[in-house]
């Protein structure tokens, strides 16, 4: 993804195998608040409802790439809620005010429903682009 992030002008595609979780997804959690219990919160309200993280306007604000995959990994699905997102595609957007977000197109293992979770990157874009200097 770092080498990718300067391209962001409209929409870039990366296809990913089903369930397949990106390397980054290995970056240490920052913030001042217990983010990953916030991101639990989320993840049992979006098997509740399912405009959660769904648009650009409800996306989820996060500060590491980390986060996303944290949150996705605890969102249940299927009829009986024990099965997962598994990512099927990303794809980085800009919208007309130049806020980024991550898009994550998912497909649950139990039953094959499909979900999109969007998520706002602009403090990871920010953190890119102040660590190499552009």
């Amino acid at each position: 993804m770092l080498a990718t992030m300067g391209l962001i002008t409209g929409l870039l595609l990366v296809a990913c195998a089903p369930h397949q979780v990106p390397p980054q997804a290995a970056e240490p959690a920052q913030g001042p608040v217990n983010r990953e219990a916030w991101l639990a919160e989320l993840a049992a309200e979006a098997e509740r409802d399912p405009t959660v993280a769904s648009s650009m306007e409800t996306a989820i604000e996060v500060v590491t790439v980390r986060e996303e995959y944290v949150f996705l990994a605890q969102v249940r699905c299927g009829p009986q809620l024990s099965g997962e997102y598994g990512m099927t595609m990303q794809a980085l957007l800009q919208d007309d005010d130049g806020s980024r977000y991550d898009l994550l197109q998912t497909q649950c293992t139990e039953g094959g429903d499909e979900r999109s979770f969007y998520f706002n990157i602009d403090v990871v874009y920010q953190g890119y682009m102040e660590h190499f200097g552009q």
